[in-house]
């Protein structure tokens, strides 16, 4: 393991058009895509029973992002069942954050301590505030999802 602990691995190349088309074939990406929809919509049908038992709440449901950016997944059921005021936060990453921005991944973004998701530490008095924080980010991909309308959330 390199100094400091930190394991630094280089992303893999992005799939081309055919290598996605070819996946898309196989039974185990139709079950994994089947897999996803029934999540999405367990999530969605959740928020909207807690919503509809507390009318006068916001409801916060904690979904990892891959269930909640771009409005796919959970967001989609949402309006599939008649919520149409959901806005979701999901944490990004200090140095990818300005990419996103403009780009439908989310009603609102908040960066996350760099590194965070491949360091860990637990937290002790001697430490400083920024190893505090790295150790805190536990989930990288954790998304929050409010029912409420953005100026209810200001």
């Amino acid at each position: 393991m390199p100094p400091g602990g930190a394991i630094h691995r280089s992303a893999p190349p992005e799939p081309d058009d055919a290598a996605i088309a070819e996946v898309m074939k196989q039974p185990e990406f139709k079950r994994f895509v089947e897999a996803q929809q029934t999540w999405d919509r367990a999530f969605a049908q959740g928020i909207v029973d807690a919503r509809r038992k507390y009318p006068n709440a916001t409801i916060v449901a904690v979904l990892g992002s891959g269930h909640v950016a771009f409005g796919y997944g959970a967001p989609h059921q949402l309006k599939d069942l008649g919520m149409k005021d959901a806005v979701s936060l999901i944490p990004v990453p200090v140095d990818t954050a300005c990419t996103r921005v403009g780009k439908s991944f989310a009603n609102a973004m908040f960066t996350r301590c760099r590194r965070a998701a491949t360091r860990r530490r637990r937290w002790s008095g001697r430490d400083s505030a920024s190893s505090w924080c790295k150790a805190k980010a536990h989930r990288a991909s954790t998304a929050w999802w409010a029912t409420a309308s953005p100026k209810r959330l200001a």
